[in-house]
């Protein structure tokens, strides 16, 4: 009856544990300030969380390896209207040197879907909690540094165009890039 006992304990004890970790990584996402209660977000100027995940293709994809350029991070998930409009014109910019996209979903319901267009396509929700991404589409840029230069939303498709074009234009040309 002892050892039975203490085997519950020791099951309640998990579980609580478990449960605790769940509320501390919820509770971490948010900040207060300014009399206020904030969503935890990543901010321009700050260290980019890194990763390395395998792309649908199987390929090992690490966010350092990227040769000395820019990435732009594209967030999307499969219901967006939005993303599904943006995906094409994420295309039209892989000839721009010195920048590397990758698109990161939450789930990847036909591989077929991404096939036709040659982006690094990741599946990772690790990858949206890492970056604080609630809202979809949300494009991150980072420096060569790993340094966010800018994390946005985006309401309509043809705001793609503009980041890239106030954001990563500038860049090439001073670099004399393009």
């Amino acid at each position: 009856m002892s050892i039975i006992m203490l085997v519950l304990s020791i099951i309640q004890l998990v579980i609580t544990y478990m449960l605790a970790k769940l509320v501390a990584d919820f509770l971490n996402k948010f900040r207060v300030g300014d009399k206020q209660i904030d969503n935890k977000r990543l901010a321009s100027g700050d260290n980019a969380p890194l990763f390395r995940a395998i792309d649908i293709y199987g390929n090992t994809i690490k966010l350092t390896d990227n040769n000395g350029g820019y990435t732009l991070l594209f967030f999307s998930n499969n219901s967006c209207g939005i993303c599904k409009q943006t995906l094409p014109r994420l295309v039209n910019y892989l000839d721009i040197e010195n920048l590397r996209i990758i698109v990161i979903v939450n789930k990847v319901t036909d591989k077929k879907d991404w096939e036709y267009n040659k982006l690094i396509v990741i599946e990772s929700n690790d990858i949206f909690e890492s970056y604080y991404i609630s809202i979809v589409p949300h494009v991150v840029i980072l420096s060569p540094e790993m340094v966010i230069i800018s994390s946005t939303p985006l309401s309509s498709p043809n705001e793609i165009d503009v980041i890239i074009e106030d954001k990563i234009k500038p860049i090439n040309r001073s670099s004399n890039i393009v």
